[in-house]
């Protein structure tokens, strides 16, 4: 506001000055060569209204006292003093009274009236209007009636007086409403433009507080974006570290899987020697039956032996005969004890392979071991007992005596073998009634194996779906650690636009 009244007082004064030198051109051109005289009047009448020349001294000496005590006040004390525009105001008005006065009352010259109207009304101030206003009437009415050579230039009339009252008051007036007028407008846009600051200023509070809030909270989101990342990137490891295990389970389940298809192909196989085993075991039963049946018989021939020593010759040729058939039948049970021997043998090793679930076939191929080596000991036993009566039935002749005592010897041994083979045959049953049992758990363990297969092929299954459910998720991880970091770029972005509004806000 200052520097604006300082500038309008500047521009006045050079048009004050303008209108001082206005005013002083107009009295020497008029005075000097008689520039704007009215051709029509006659020299006397020109003679008759020529006015004063003090008087024109004064009124041209007035304005220019006038704008050197406004120039002193400008350039000495303060260009914006208070006193400045009323002192313009009384150069123009003074000035345009000289213009009149010097140009001799022309009339052409009261239209400078309306310039200093025009001029004075830069500084929007009715009271200057009226003031300048003032004092133009009182120079027309003081000129009216005592000086109308200063203002009129030849007599005047009561008309004269009106009109050129009448268009000053008009002027001055509607230059005052047009003031007034622009003032309440200006008043009433400084009203609205001070409301839209206070809005603005309410406005710009809240862009602060917003851009405080959106700076707090770009920050907790940032945090928490890198929080999320940070999660993102454990869980990716996570993922990684299960997609691993699942891989190498899988390779475990499916080793797994393999080997129980062995172990199944092994316990079928074992099936097959079960059942051989227990065709075996019903032979080798029938077997050591007829051997003790022919046993018996042994026997027999040796009691009618021992009861009869003179049918010894016969007795002894016939227990020839019978002992090379019992020789033969022997030879026999040698071979199959070996052979079972050899199957109890096999399965044991089979059983040790089946682990666990093969410890009581272990102890039934055992028993069945030792029974064949007990079969094999008998047996030959029994063979060198037959030799032994081969031997005695081909010296029976020469040693007939000593035939009773190896009778004697030989019933004795009889009953032993015969009690051995009884005992062999309750063994064999026994064995018989075991290799039953071990085929029906060899078939039971041969179904839980199936299942068992099943159940792993099926597991097998379900981790390779596992693993591919995780390899999808490890996707989804990192598309999802890839958004967060596009997400926290954002955010910086976005916090830096807002500490960019603060400092604009707060500048």
């Amino acid at each position: 506001m200052k520097q604006m009244i300082q500038k309008k007082n500047k521009l006045m004064l050079l048009l004050s000055l303008g209108a001082v030198l206005l005013s002083c051109i107009v009295h020497v051109l008029q005075r000097g060569f008689q520039l704007f005289a009215d051709h029509h009047m006659s020299a006397m009448q020109m003679d008759s209204l020529t006015p004063n020349p003090i008087g024109l001294n004064i009124m041209l000496l007035i304005p220019i006292i006038l704008l050197f005590l406004c120039g002193y006040l400008y350039m000495r004390i303060r260009k914006d003093h208070p006193y400045i525009p009323v002192l313009i105001s009384l150069v123009l008005t003074f000035s345009s009274i000289s213009i009149i006065a010097g140009s001799g009352g022309s009339v052409e010259f009261h239209f400078s009236i309306f310039m200093v109207i025009a001029t004075v009304a830069y500084y929007e101030s009715i009271g200057l209007i009226l003031l300048m206003t003032v004092l133009f009437a009182v120079q027309h009415i003081a000129g009216f009636y005592m000086f109308p050579s200063l203002v009129y230039g030849m007599s005047a009339t009561y008309m004269m007086l009106i009109i050129h009252g009448g268009f000053l008051v008009l002027t001055s007036a509607a230059t005052s409403l047009q003031i007034r007028s622009k003032l309440k407008i200006t008043q009433e846009l400084e009203t609205d433009r001070a409301e839209k600051e206070k809005q603005l200023v309410a406005v710009l509070e809240r862009v602060k507080r917003l851009t405080d809030q959106l700076e707090q909270t770009s920050a907790t989101v940032a945090e928490k974006s890198n929080t999320t990342i940070e999660m993102n990137e454990e869980m990716n490891t996570s993922f990684k570290e299960v997609a691993v295990g699942l891989k190498t389970q899988r390779e475990s389940v499916s080793s797994i899987e393999h080997n129980l298809h062995d172990i199944n192909n092994r316990i079928v196989q074992t099936a097959y020697s079960s059942e051989e085993i227990r065709s075996s075991a019903a032979q080798t039963g029938a077997i050591v039956t007829d051997n003790d049946q022919q046993m018996k018989v042994l026997f027999e021939q040796i009691v009618l032996v021992a009861q009869s020593i003179e049918t010894a010759t016969a007795t002894i040729t016939s227990l020839y005969e019978s002992s090379q058939k019992v020789e033969g039948i022997i030879a026999t049970v040698q071979e199959v004890a070996n052979q079972t021997h050899l199957l109890a043998l096999n399965a044991a090793i089979e059983a040790a392979r089946a682990g666990e679930q093969g410890k009581g076939f272990a102890v039934v191929a055992a028993e069945i071991r030792k029974l064949a080596e007990r079969s094999g000991d008998a047996t030959r036993e029994v063979q060198s007992i037959l030799s032994l009566i081969r031997e005695e039935s081909l010296s029976s002749v020469e040693q007939i005596e000593k035939g009773q005592e190896a009778t004697d010897l030989s019933v004795i041994r009889a009953k032993e073998t015969i009690a051995g083979f009884e005992r062999m045959n309750e063994d064999l049953k026994h064995m018989i009634k075991l290799v039953h049992h071990l085929d029906g758990s060899i078939q039971s363990i041969q179904s839980a194996s199936i299942e068992i297969a099943g159940e792993i092929s099926n597991i097998n299954a379900i981790t390779q779906q596992s693993a591919a459910a995780v390899e999808d998720l490890f996707k989804v991880s990192e598309t999802q650690m890839s958004s967060s970091k596009e997400v926290d770029d954002e955010i910086v972005q976005l916090k830096e636009i807002s500490q960019s509004l603060y400092k604009q806000f707060s500048a």
